[in-house]
């Protein structure tokens, strides 16, 4: 059972990520859904200043403030957020007086990106839409709502497993054979313009539409739980 604390919160880097996980909470956890109808738990973004330089100084002021409560900081698993995860963690601020109670966090791989990608070791970076269902990603690419990862991204990806003298696309065709799951995740992120499109379009599904596309939301639904629960 989650413990009932003060107003516990969960800071993101922008709007659509605010829906994505309060939606991903009310569809997988009663506990955390209760906390967040009766006032006591709260998914803040800043309106308009929101990515990962705004949870920076958001995290930082809330360790100055000596909030008692819990603030978890919820950071996609890309170069931006990564930066702004290892900023954290090294400041002096949180080492001496925040550690206990701000807790920096990335969004946990779903079972796909676990189960296709790390058990391959192989390094995938992800924004929070790449914790959709393959078959949701399918909608994404057909709405051109999607972009090609980069490069650089993608050299990153494969890594110590490329082919020599072999094509980019034709090593990760060689690694990834799923098909779905090499030309949905694997190949693309989510356009930088498109991604209030696919939040909205997503949450116009019905509740058993919603729990198929947003089923890799579990892991860090789990986690948020399990931070909310301990007694520290």
């Amino acid at each position: 059972m989650v413990r009932s604390l003060q107003i516990l919160i969960i800071a993101v880097e922008g709007v659509t990520d605010r829906d994505y996980i309060t939606t991903a909470i009310k569809l997988f956890s009663p506990e955390l859904s209760t906390l967040i109808d009766n006032g006591q738990l709260r998914v803040f973004t800043k309106e308009g200043e929101g990515g990962c330089k705004a949870l920076v100084d958001y995290s930082l002021a809330w360790i100055l403030s000596k909030n008692k409560s819990k603030l978890v900081v919820l950071l996609d698993k890309d170069s931006a957020g990564i930066k702004a995860h290892d900023e954290i963690i090294a400041n002096d601020f949180y080492i001496t007086k925040g550690n206990s109670r701000v807790y920096v966090k990335y969004l946990e791989p779903s079972e796909v990106i676990v189960e296709n990608i790390y058990k391959a070791k192989l390094d995938l970076s992800y924004e929070i839409e790449h914790l959709l269902s393959i078959e949701c990603w399918k909608q994404i690419v057909s709405q051109n709502w999607s972009e090609p990862r980069s490069v650089e991204e993608l050299v990153k990806f494969i890594g110590a497993a490329s082919v020599p003298d072999v094509a980019l696309t034709d090593s990760i065709t060689s690694i990834i054979s799923d098909a779905d799951l090499r030309n949905t995740i694997v190949l693309n992120n989510p356009h930088t313009d498109k991604k209030t499109n696919i939040c909205n379009w997503l949450l116009k599904q019905t509740d058993e539409v919603k729990k198929e596309y947003m089923l890799g939301f579990n892991r860090t639904i789990e986690k948020l739980k399990s931070i909310f629960s301990t007694n520290s």
